[in-house]
């Protein structure tokens, strides 16, 4: 969806708070698209602890893998 490639590159956004919205939403619509670049984000090594949550969380909604929600 349109909706999801705009979102991908707000998950590196500098402002957390705009990051971890793009996260949720992304999770939301279960954007597949999004699941490889959430994990290259919660890779890296500056990346905030609460996004690091928020990613992984939000990438186990949007590939289906069951689990908390």
């Amino acid at each position: 969806p349109a909706a999801a490639r705009a979102l991908v590159p707000l998950v590196e956004d500098g402002d957390r708070s705009v990051a971890i919205e793009a996260v949720r939403s992304l999770a939301r619509l279960r954007a597949t698209i999004a699941v490889a670049p959430m994990l290259a984000a919660v890779q890296a090594p500056r990346t905030d602890p609460q996004l690091r949550l928020e990613i992984v969380k939000g990438a186990q909604r949007a590939s289906g893998s069951p689990g908390p929600h």
